[in-house]
Order: C-alpha cells, then sequence, then structure tokens
C-alpha cells in the first residue's frame, strides 16, 4: 500500500512545485517622470491590461507592481498627461523589472487650474465667480496673433477688430472701459479708442490669462464694471541645483507672410532665478477671401527680464520688466475717427513696465501672507493720420482756384500710471479674509499737428503751384491726471464642513481727477514765412478739479451640493469713474468731431450671476447665467459742436444686460476630447428702448481633440455665429456664418538634451467669406482674414 501511496504523494508533489513555478510573482518597481521636467509625477494610476494587476505612484513618482512572470501591457494614466501604454516582459533575471516611465504633458482638467486674479490662489473649481483661463499650452498650439484672438476662443468673450494688430475683446457685451486690463495684476491705463492694449506682448511670455466673466470692483476698483483681463506673464522658475535652460521658436503665418523669433533663457537655482525673454514679429497685409486688407500690416519686437529670490523661507523678492515697441502698424479700422479714405498707422507704439513685489509669509499669527508691490509703466503711441481731403476754392473775379489739402495729422500720447498696492491675507481658525489699500494714478499728455498744404491753380494754364505749407500744433486734450486710492476687504466663510463657502467684500475708493487749462493752438507757422497773422487761441479747456467718491460690494456662494456638482451664485455692485479720454475727449482727425464731458457722472452697476459646474473624470460642465443693470451708463450720442456734426459724451439713464454662456468638455476616450461652448448677450438702452451697440450675436464652438499617443495632437473645430439683427440705430445687420480651423502639435522629440516641438495648423481652411458684427463696426473691415497655414517649430534646451 505505502509503496502505491509514495508515488502519488510524489507525482502531487511535482505538480505543485511546477504550478508555484509558473504562478511565481515578482515585484516590478519603477519611477515615472515629467517627460519635460523630469520632476516625479504622483498617483499616476499603472494597470496590467487584461488583468487586475495595478499600482498608483507616490510622492517621488516611485511605484511597486506585484506580478506573476510573464509579458504584458502597462497602461500608465494620469488627469493631466498623455496616457502611455508600454509593452514589457518581466523575468526573474530581466532588467524590465526596474523601471523610469517618462509621460508627455496633456489637458490638465479646468478645474484643477489654479488663479490669481481673485487675490488670492484659487482652484478654477472652487471659485464662486465666473472664470475663464487661457494657458500657455493653448496660445502655443493655436499661435494666435494677439491675446484677443486667443481669448475670443472662450464662451462669453467676442472679438472687436481694428485691424490684425489692433484688437480688443468684448466681455458678456462690455468693453473698452469697462472692462480692466492687467498685466502681472499691474493696470494697463491707455486710450479708450485704438488702445491696442491686448496687443502689447508677448505671446511666448505668457504663462496664463485669467479673466473673470464678473463686476469686481471691490478686488480692483474703478474700470471693473464689466470684468477683468489678468495677463500673467511666464516669470522664474526654481531647480534643486543651478541650471541653464532655455527655448528658441520660430514660426511663419501665410494670411499675411508673417514671422516671428522668440528666444528665452532662465538661470535658476534653489534659492533665486533669473528669467530673459525676447521676441521679433513682422507681417505684411493680410489676404481675406475679398482680397487683400490694406494698410494692415505691423512691426513689433520685446523685451522683458524678471528676478526672483527667496531671501529666506518666509520672504521673497520679485523684480520684473516689460518693453514692448510696434512701428509702422497699420489700422485699417476705426470707425467715426478718421474719413473712409484716410491711411492711418501706428508709425510708433512703446510700453515700459518696471515692478517690485515684496512677500512675508507667517509674519505674525493670524497674518498668513504680507505683500507690497509698486508698479510704474509708461505707454507712448504715435500715430500718423494721412486724411486725402482735399478743399477746392473755385476761382472768383480773376482769381486763381485755390486747393486746400490736409497733408497729415500725428497725434501723440504719452500715458504714465504708477501703482501702490499692499495686501494682507488673514486666517481666523477657517476664516480668510484679504484686506489692502490699491492707489494708482495715470498722468496723460496729449499732443498733435495738423499739416496743410496750399496751393493755387492758375485758371488760364491750370498749372498748380505750391504757395505754402501750415503747421499747426494743438492740444486735442489737456494734460490731465486720474488719481484712485481704494480700501478693501473680502472674507470667505465656510459653513457645513467646508461644503458652503460664504463671500462678503466691501471697498471704498476716493478718485481725483484733475487737468490744466489749454488753448489752442498751441503752436502755429508756415514755411515759407508768410506775413500773416496766427490764428486766435481758443480755450478749450479751463482748469479744473473733481472728486468721486464710490463704494462696491460683493456677495458670493459656493455650494458643494455633491460629489460632483457645485452651485455658484454672486452679486457685485460695482462702479466706474469717467475715464480721462471720456472727460476731456477732444477729437477731430478729417471725420465727425468726438467730444468728452468733464462733468460725466460715475456708472453704477448691479451684476448677478448664478452657476453651475458638474465635474467628473469624463465630463466637465459649466454653465452660467447673468443680468447687469447699469445706471449713467456713457455713451456717445449724435449732436453739434460749432456748427459741425459731432458725438458727444453724455449719461443715458440705464441699461441691462442679460445672457448666459458656458462649457461642456467630455473626455471620450483617454486621448480624446469633445468640447462644445456656447455664449449669448442681449444688451439693452431700457431709458431709450433701443439696443445698445456692439453686442455679439449667439455663438458657439464644436471642438474635437485626438491625441495619437507618443505621436502628435489634433483638433478640428467650428467657430458657429448667428445672425445679428437686435442692432442698436446706425448699425448693420450681419448674417450668421461657420469657420472652422484645424490645429496640430507633435509630442515633444528628445534630440540629446533638448526638446523638440512642431506646431502647425490651418485656420478657416474653407476660405469663408464672413462679417465679424464687433469688427464691421469698428470701421471698414468688412471681411475677416481668409485661409491661414502656419507652422512653429520650439526647441527646449
Amino acid at each position: 500500500m505505502e509503496s502505491k501511496i509514495i508515488p502519488k504523494l510524489l507525482l502531487i508533489s511535482f505538480f505543485f512545485l511546477i504550478n508555484l513555478i509558473s504562478a511565481q510573482t515578482i515585484i516590478l518597481e519603477g519611477k515615472v517622470i515629467d517627460f519635460t521636467t523630469k520632476n516625479p509625477v504622483e498617483n499616476v494610476n499603472i494597470i496590467a491590461i487584461g488583468n487586475n494587476y495595478s499600482a498608483t505612484t507616490n510622492l517621488q513618482g516611485e511605484f511597486k507592481l506585484n506580478i506573476p512572470l510573464g509579458e504584458y501591457k502597462l497602461k500608465f494614466s494620469h488627469v493631466s498627461y498623455t496616457t502611455r501604454i508600454l509593452s514589457v516582459k518581466i523575468s526573474d533575471n530581466n532588467s524590465d523589472t526596474d523601471l523610469v516611465v517618462q509621460l508627455q504633458p496633456g489637458n490638465i482638467p479646468i478645474k484643477n487650474i489654479y488663479v490669481v486674479s481673485t487675490r488670492m490662489l484659487q482652484q478654477f473649481g472652487e471659485s464662486p465667480l465666473p472664470l475663464e483661463v487661457i494657458t500657455s499650452k493653448e496660445i502655443q498650439e493655436h499661435e494666435p496673433q494677439t491675446v484677443a484672438d486667443i481669448l475670443a476662443q472662450k464662451p462669453g468673450l467676442a472679438l472687436q477688430r481694428d485691424g490684425i494688430w489692433a484688437t480688443s475683446i468684448s466681455l458678456r457685451g462690455l468693453t473698452g472701459s469697462d472692462l480692466i486690463t492687467l498685466v502681472d495684476g499691474n493696470r494697463i491705463e491707455t486710450a479708450t479708442d485704438l488702445d491696442g492694449s491686448l496687443s502689447l506682448f508677448d505671446l511666448d511670455d505668457i504663462k496664463q490669462v485669467e479673466v473673470i466673466k464678473n463686476a469686481s470692483s471691490v478686488l480692483y476698483g474703478t474700470g471693473a464694471l464689466g470684468g477683468i483681463i489678468n495677463i500673467i506673464a511666464e516669470g522664474n522658475n526654481y531647480t534643486n541645483n543651478f541650471e541653464i535652460n532655455g527655448k528658441v521658436s520660430s514660426g511663419v503665418n501665410s494670411v499675411n507672410k508673417g514671422f516671428m523669433n522668440n528666444a528665452s533663457l532662465n538661470f535658476s537655482d534653489k534659492t533665486w532665478s533669473l528669467n530673459l525673454n525676447g521676441n521679433y514679429r513682422t507681417a505684411d497685409n493680410t489676404n481675406t477671401p475679398t482680397g487683400e486688407l490694406s494698410n494692415s500690416g505691423y512691426n513689433d519686437d520685446y523685451f522683458s527680464g524678471s528676478f526672483g529670490w527667496y531671501i529666506n523661507d518666509n520672504n521673497k523678492l520679485k523684480v520684473s520688466y516689460q518693453n514692448f515697441k510696434g512701428w509702422d502698424i497699420g489700422i485699417p479700422g476705426g470707425a467715426g475717427l478718421f474719413p473712409t479714405n484716410a491711411l492711418v498707422k501706428y508709425s510708433f507704439i512703446k510700453r515700459d513696465l518696471i515692478n517690485v513685489q515684496y512677500s512675508i509669509i507667517n509674519l505674525i499669527e493670524p497674518l498668513k501672507e504680507l505683500t507690497i508691490k509698486f508698479y510704474n509703466q509708461n505707454i507712448y503711441r504715435f500715430v500718423e493720420n494721412i486724411p486725402n481731403q482735399t478743399n477746392v476754392i473755385q476761382s472768383n473775379n480773376g482769381q486763381p482756384t485755390q486747393i486746400i489739402t490736409v497733408d497729415r495729422i500725428t497725434p501723440n500720447v504719452r500715458h504714465y500710471v504708477t501703482g501702490l498696492q499692499l495686501q494682507s491675507n488673514w486666517l481666523f481658525g477657517k476664516n480668510l479674509l484679504l484686506a489692502g489699500i490699491d492707489a494708482w494714478q495715470r498722468n496723460l499728455d496729449s499732443r498733435r499737428e495738423r499739416v496743410i498744404n496750399h496751393s493755387q491753380q492758375d485758371t488760364q494754364t491750370a498749372n498748380i503751384s505750391q504757395v505754402f505749407t501750415e503747421y499747426i500744433g494743438e492740444k486735442p486734450l489737456p494734460n490731465s491726471s486720474f488719481r484712485s486710492i481704494g480700501v478693501y476687504a473680502q472674507d470667505e466663510f465656510p459653513f457645513l464642513s467646508d461644503k458652503l463657502k460664504i463671500t462678503l467684500g466691501a471697498r471704498g475708493d476716493q478718485i481725483l481727477v484733475k487737468n490744466d487749462s489749454v488753448s489752442n493752438p498751441v503752436h502755429y507757422y508756415t514755411i515759407p514765412a508768410r506775413q500773416k497773422n496766427p490764428p486766435q487761441t481758443v480755450l478749450n479747456w479751463s482748469k479744473m478739479e473733481e472728486t468721486d467718491y464710490s463704494w462696491s460690494t460683493n456677495f458670493n456662494i459656493f455650494y458643494n451640493a455633491t460629489e460632483n456638482i457645485d452651485l455658484t451664485f454672486s452679486y457685485s455692485h460695482s462702479f466706474r469713474s469717467a475715464s480721462l479720454e471720456e472727460r476731456y475727449k477732444y477729437i477731430d482727425l478729417g471725420s465727425i468731431i468726438r467730444l468728452g464731458n468733464p462733468k460725466l457722472k460715475p456708472e453704477k452697476g448691479n451684476y448677478l450671476d448664478a452657476g453651475i459646474k458638474y465635474f467628473t473624470p469624463e465630463i466637465n460642465i459649466y454653465w452660467n447665467v447673468f443680468v447687469n443693470f447699469i445706471n449713467n451708463q456713457i455713451k456717445e450720442t449724435p449732436g453739434t459742436f460749432e456748427g459741425k456734426n459731432a458725438l458727444l459724451s453724455v449719461n443715458t439713464g440705464k441699461s441691462r444686460l442679460y445672457g448666459f454662456d458656458g462649457s461642456a468638455e467630455f473626455h471620450i476616450t483617454d486621448n480624446s476630447l469633445l468640447n462644445v461652448s456656447a455664449a449669448y448677450v442681449r444688451g439693452e438702452d431700457i431709458a431709450n428702448n433701443t439696443n445698445l451697440p456692439e453686442i455679439a450675436p449667439l455663438n458657439s464652438k464644436i471642438s474635437y481633440r485626438y491625441s495619437f499617443p507618443e505621436l502628435l495632437s489634433l483638433e478640428l473645430s467650428a467657430n458657429i455665429f448667428s445672425s445679428q439683427d437686435n442692432i442698436a440705430p446706425g448699425e448693420l445687420a450681419t448674417l450668421g456664418y461657420v469657420y472652422y480651423n484645424l490645429y496640430t502639435s507633435s509630442t515633444a522629440i528628445r534630440v540629446l538634451n533638448s526638446e523638440v516641438k512642431l506646431y502647425t495648423g490651418c485656420e478657416n481652411f474653407t476660405n469663408k467669406s464672413y462679417r465679424n458684427h464687433l469688427s464691421t463696426n469698428r470701421g471698414f473691415i468688412v471681411s475677416e482674414p481668409g485661409r491661414n497655414f502656419f507652422v512653429k517649430l520650439s526647441v527646449n534646451f
């Protein structure tokens, strides 16, 4: 019996040993790093496809996967990176058991993006305010001409054109002085007509653009009646050891033969960082489906430097400088400013900014942070206007025919802005209190010279001879200043285990406006000198001083209704004191006269916004409805001045703007993304029962993005605009249209110690001819740019 049992036991033991060997597992260890930065990536999910073996990386990007010997396809996924599938063969003597996996940066979910324009570091998904964010990745992939071009891709923001270079944004129906433009939180104050404030940047030096689509007077004071646009420069990066890295890029556009070059260098260590950046661009006239848009070329260059220093763990200093210059910039738009056949351009434009910021962390309890900032920003604008206007006085009693030609008009203006900000962040338990002082002053110096040729034509021979040329110097606006001093506080109260957050804020401002007296003309001479008395000077502006006292409040609610649904509500009472141009404007450039009013009252608004946010790993939706009531809105109305047709700045009664905007993002697969957005705004002048001007029609954007792992990403988008029939008096209705864009961007290719990326695209690839309602009402632009191919090569090292 035993002799039979023993062989059976041996046979069972043998099969058990074979099964044990075949099921032997091994610990697969590895590390996941960012392809670009080489930094470890936390919370990466690792799954063996077709099996139940999985792991997650720790803070150091490390993982351990207990898995049997064999061949597998491992899937590495993270919400902020492109998914990677790696084939591995695992054996007891295989090097694949110690992996280093590099992931390409992908699309970061918008709820996880941090913003600072709310005056504190806050995640997009946790803000009660309606926000839009543009990342540097989006800018690189779409290669816009100006900041306004890329902002217009977001719901609630619409593009206005005075050309290709001079663009601006309408935010929920408001534009110009009703919006504040910031760079790193510092105001850009320049003319409200043809200002080009969103063009004074190097797009390669932008880290992020943040937009608050809501009145923000509590945070930023006068001018934030419709919202703020904050452009954040790249700034400084710090590394554990001393490093030098940089980037060079070049690109071309077919629609205007545009060309750009950019280079940047960053020197960094644990405690300090120096970033240097330079850019140059040039472009010819833009082609449209209906022909070339004459006088639309431009040239500009840019230099910036930023130095950051962690003095110790609690003290940080930052000093930055930006210098932008543009020249020979065509302005084919500008309705109401110039005669139809005028040739107008910026002969030269310049922006200088110096910014110094010092921050102290954990100074005392409960003061968590104290920041003081000083900035000085100067903007110079020189315009050349060739009116192409001639006045002929026919001969009389044998006298020669007189020919008077306006040869050119050369306005120029200097805007000087100096600001000081002090903000403290306090934490009382869970209550976050912001309190600060915000003071700034803008000084304006405006000049203009008109050159008029006088000729005569002999009645017998018809010969024309030059007689003399007049040079008339004028100050269309007096030397003036606008000073604002505001004190603000905002407190955030959490309730219901932090599911409910209520924010209360208040602000008080004193605004002092001064101007010198001015009589025109300020100088007059002729060549050759003639025995002719100069024209009698006329007092245009008397010396004045005006003070406005304003207050603003806000009330915001953020409620986390479920794990995936957030509800928001915000109310803001806001104000805007009339700008220097609106008070002192006197524009006579050969067309209709536009005249300011020093006695304009401040605009006051009441803004309500309600929103819903739905976030899951597969679907992101945010949707808002709003209504904005504005009292004493400043508008231009037809009238006369000194017997000429004029547009006069006045306060109207009450206006109302209301509508909706939002976006839905669907992660169809790990590598594909569908985005649908829509926006609608209706503007009404309640006092006069008419429509407000320059309101964008109902519009939508649909885009689909697919990433081919370790190869490229492809994006196809359709921009859809309905017709606009709700027009203001004097406006033209516009038809609806659709145009399509295609963008591709390669994954980073490692070449030696450098990373190479290629961006290509074709905008309006069907060469659709269409009229943008907002651009149509700005001037003589009857068709937007046609088909545009672009290519850009970027090398990081």
